[in-house]
């Protein structure tokens, strides 16, 4: 008779048990992890939820910052690209748990960092188009700011033209696909030298061979604080490439008329060539036969 009690107390406390994990299943089947953006561009503050939780229960979150105890809502902050898995264990009123997981809840997208490249860094001989073209990968629409001047909207490849010397900036503002939005200020971008005027003289321009001629310079401006090297090639004259500033005496032997050529090539990479094409003329000296005067009788 105490056995048949005994066993009637068990099975009615497997039976309670029974009632009490099936209750506590459904109860852990009622919840989910909800989060307010599934795709944002960091840094950003995601909000996540445990929906259907019962009054009273004790919430262990794993965003993927390291286990936290908190309430059914949690904010987390992201500065960096990321997939995000949601974890929790939700531990009931009565002690029993519930875990719950949401692989990939959530998709953190790295800003877009805007680059590009120029077809000229230096421009030599005064304001000029250089043309940009935007090397970001992945985007979806872009601005550029040259010089102060706005291009909405624009293309991937966009010609610009300088109308003013000096050190020029350049900003580019890029989205992506994701709806990420990258900005950069590229300062000091391009430099605009103004266009050099160097020019030179001789002594002698037109005469008899042979004939000495010397050469000057009558314009070199300075750029900025630059060297100058110099290369002078005169047509006519034997071992005529000399390289010297100025003060440059030749002789030349034979009549014809000559070209010279001035290069200047500056320290910043800029290189000027200033040709003058007949620029010395010379003509044959010819030999005068002297006769005695004639007797008169």
């Amino acid at each position: 008779m105490i056995k048949s009690i005994n066993t009637y107390r068990f099975l009615l406390l497997a039976f309670a048990l029974c009632l009490f994990n099936a209750e506590s299943l459904a109860q852990c089947g009622q919840m989910n992890i909800q989060v307010d953006k599934t795709s944002v561009c960091a840094p950003s503050i995601l909000r996540f939820e445990v929906v259907n939780a019962p009054s009273g229960s004790v919430f262990l979150w794993d965003v993927g910052k390291g286990s936290m105890y908190g309430a059914d809502t949690l904010y987390t902050f992201f500065d960096e690209s990321a997939t995000v898995n949601a974890n929790v264990e939700v531990t009931l009123p009565d002690n029993s748990t519930c875990q719950l997981s949401v692989p990939g809840i959530s998709e953190i997208h790295a800003l877009p960092v805007p680059e590009f490249v120029s077809s000229r860094n230096i421009l030599c001989d005064g304001p000029d188009t250089v043309q940009f073209v935007d090397l970001t990968p992945n985007v979806a629409s872009r601005s550029w700011i040259v010089d102060g001047t706005n291009y909405n909207n624009a293309s991937q490849v966009l010609s610009h033209k300088f109308v003013s010397p000096g050190l020029k900036s350049l900003s580019l503002v890029v989205t992506d696909s994701n709806g990420c939005n990258g900005v950069k200020d590229f300062n000091d971008t391009i430099m605009v030298y103004p266009l050099p005027k160097f020019d030179f003289k001789a002594d002698v321009r037109k005469g008899c061979a042979p004939e000495s001629v010397l050469f000057n310079l009558t314009k070199d401006p300075a750029i900025d604080t630059f060297s100058k090297s110099y290369k002078w090639t005169f047509d006519g004259v034997a071992n005529g490439t000399i390289q010297q500033r100025d003060s440059i005496s030749l002789q030349y032997a034979d009549a014809g008329d000559f070209a010279v050529t001035l290069e200047v090539a500056v320290g910043n990479g800029c290189e000027y060539t200033v040709t003058k094409n007949n620029f010395i003329t010379l003509g044959d000296t010819a030999a005068i036969e002297l006769l005695p005067p004639s007797k008169v009788f």
